[in-house]
């Protein structure tokens, strides 16, 4: 019989910040081994501190910052915790975003967050995020916004393909907020889709239909421009701030911005809405860097040939090279796109699935009338994150249906029937075939089962020939930044170059040249020397499912902390770890490197920890976009905020032995 759950555990359930089956597991570790709850949370789960923080903050809602009460947890990041609250003198529901003071405190954190406070407190729009209240108390920074229902634009953009009309419609709420910004002297510098909110119009506030109400989040990095009551410099000359996809490339020169580099920043946010996929996208850091201050974005016409000339030419406008020559003022923007409003075809958006077999036409409907559950919020130190509810599907028939309706009744030639792009098309007949097939495969293995036993799967592939050293010690060729800082050729003690990476994360694919493609690695060999130096932990992740559920997907894990390696699942980048195959004790001292590497066979996948085997897990036989992760998790805002180092980082293929 099952032990019921305590507060501590029962909170950490509700927040969706481990299972239920992990609670109850360590429920029952703490009686055997008569371990407090914070103890458990840490040794048993591998719970990192801040999120322990949160568990412990929700125990005593109303004792964290005076005049509010904790509802509920939306998301954290480096510097800090976004709450779901109540401000009780008002008895209202706000996004309480909040940041610890201490002597261990990021001095340059609590500096952009008071500055941040300052910024939106003294702008008042209908398409800017309203500031209600900023207080020091508690041993804390708060800030209380207002509470948002609905998606950022990034996360409803993967929802649907929006006609022109919606985008530029959004497009025109963004630049409206931002001129109103930009009178008050304030340059937002970090405009990107996750950082415009989307939620349903209020009652009598007359919108386009199918449009939501857009609003500006996240003023964190927002520079006043008026000499008399600029704040101070947060950073220093020719420091790079923001994130690059959607940086003006004065921005990545480190020169002194103005309200032009925004406008750059909303052409580019409009390329994405309109594509599908950030200008530059695919790009390593240092190919972003070259392409924008040298190069072009993949014309629009090749990504979507349904786009008419006024919306390519108005997107060209806006992320052109040079500052001069983009738009001089808002009020010019707001002018042109008033003037291709009335010429854009008013198609309905089409909307598409993360399943490619349920992708299809939608009829019109409020874009986030699925959704109006969601919350979103804009979370200290990452872009703003949008939270769907499980029951927004009860099930795949509902799905199915609600996203391919059937046809309506009638001649099928002249039935209204909503007309995706041509490349949509073609996609849904290319994978309602791979469907059918699938189906056969089903039936056929069903119906004719093979006559010998299951193979026991071993550790018996060999090298192929192939293998490549994914780091070349000066730059990161190769590589995507998901996240973080990363730099390369920093020298170690013996004058190597290792790569240090903070607060983040790195990809690399594991696919290699073939014939006229590129081939997926089924089986490769990878190996790598860390130095955690005085993180809280570094991860290798590999395994994700698909490239259209990336950010979701589930993916394995090899997490190294102080002291312990574990091996085991997340369901998203930042999900609960679910420990499924092993832990080891782990000798832990600063500058103390240890070799991990990673075997996947046939169907599993082995690691060893300097040269000895920890654990066997399975890893899936076929991924369509096989990529691995280094990630690395540093302290909260404190001084042991430095980066890992990473080096000898080596791939290699293998293959079934030869017969």
């Amino acid at each position: 019989m099952s032990l019921p759950l305590d507060e501590f555990w029962a909170i950490a359930v509700r927040e969706r910040l481990v299972t239920e089956a992990i609670a109850l597991d360590a429920v029952e570790a703490a009686l055997a081994r008569g371990w407090s709850a914070e103890q458990t949370a840490r040794e048993h789960t591998a719970l990192d501190p801040a999120t322990i923080g949160i568990i412990q903050a929700l125990q005593q809602p109303r004792d964290q910052v005076p005049g509010y009460e904790l509802l509920s947890h939306l998301g954290h990041g480096g510097m800090g915790v976004v709450y779901q609250a109540r401000q009780l003198a008002f008895d209202r529901t706000v996004a309480l975003k909040t940041i610890l003071v201490g002597p261990d405190a990021n001095p340059i954190a609590l500096q952009r967050f008071e500055q941040e406070a300052q910024t939106i407190g003294r702008l008042i729009h209908p398409h800017l995020v309203t500031a209600y209240d900023f207080s020091r108390a508690g041993g804390r920074y708060a800030l209380a916004m207002e509470f948002l229902d609905g998606l950022d634009a990034e996360r409803w953009r993967e929802t649907r393909v929006p006609s022109e009309l919606v985008v530029w419609c959004l497009i025109r709420q963004a630049v409206a907020g931002l001129a109103h910004a930009a009178a008050a002297g304030v340059i937002h510098r970090d405009i990107k889709p996750s950082n415009l909110l989307l939620v349903p119009p209020p009652v009598g506030f007359s919108m386009p239909s199918g449009v939501p109400l857009l609003k500006v989040a996240d003023f964190g990095l927002a520079l006043l421009q008026d000499a008399a009551v600029q704040s101070p410099r947060l950073t220093n000359e020719n420091t790079t701030l923001g994130s690059p996809l959607y940086m003006a490339p004065e921005q990545l020169k480190g020169s002194r911005v103005d309200h032009r580099a925004d406008i750059y920043a909303v052409g580019a946010t409009a390329y994405y809405l309109l594509a599908g996929q950030s200008p530059f996208d695919g790009l390593t850091m240092s190919q972003i860097y070259g392409q924008k201050l040298y190069g072009e974005p993949t014309p629009l016409e090749t990504l979507r040939a349904d786009l008419t000339q006024e919306s390519m030419t108005l997107v060209a406008w806006l992320m052109t090279r040079e500052a001069e020559e983009r738009p001089g003022d808002y009020e010019a923007i707001l002018r042109q796109i008033d003037d291709v409003l009335p010429k854009l075809p008013p198609e309905r958006d089409h909307w598409v699935d993360a399943n490619p077999l349920t992708a299809g036409a939608m009829p019109a409907e409020s874009p986030l009338d699925r959704y109006s559950q969601t919350q979103v919020v804009a979370i200290p130190g990452q872009a703003a994150r949008s939270v769907i509810p499980s029951r927004a599907f009860q099930s795949v028939p509902e799905l199915v249906e609600t996203i391919a309706p059937p046809c309506p009744a009638g001649n099928p030639e002249t039935a209204e029937v909503p007309t995706a792009p041509q490349r949509f098309r073609l996609h849904r007949w290319i994978m309602g075939g791979v469907l059918m097939a699938s189906v056969a495969f089903v039936l056929v293995a069903i119906l004719w089962p093979p006559k010998s036993q299951p193979v026991v799967a071993v550790r018996n592939w060999q090298p192929t020939g192939w293998i490549v050293d994914c780091y070349n010690g000066r730059n990161l060729a190769g590589w995507k930044v998901e996240r973080g800082t990363w730099i390369p050729g920093v020298k170690d003690g013996e004058g190597a170059p290792i790569l240090a990476g903070s607060s983040g994360a790195i990809s690399y694919s594991l696919l290699r040249p073939g014939v006229g493609s590129v081939v997926p690695l089924y089986g490769f060999r990878l190996v790598f020397l860390v130095d955690p130096r005085r993180t809280e932990a570094v991860e290798l992740q590999w395994a994700l499912n698909s490239e259209e559920v990336r950010k979701s997907a589930r993916r394995y894990v090899v997490r190294l902390s102080p002291g312990r390696l574990l091996i085991g699942t997340r369901d998203a980048f930042h999900g609960p770890l679910v420990v499924t195959t092993a832990t080891r004790d782990v000798p832990r001292g600063d500058q103390q490197r240890y070799e991990i590497k990673l075997e996947q066979h046939e169907g599993n996948a082995w690691v060893f920890l300097n040269g000895e085997e920890v654990g066997v897990c399975p890893a899936p036989s076929y991924v369509q976009t096989p990529e691995f992760f280094l990630a690395t998790e540093t302290a909260n805002g404190t001084s042991r905020d430095e980066p890992a180092w990473f080096s000898d980082i080596v791939l290699e293929e293998l293959g079934p032995p030869l017969k």
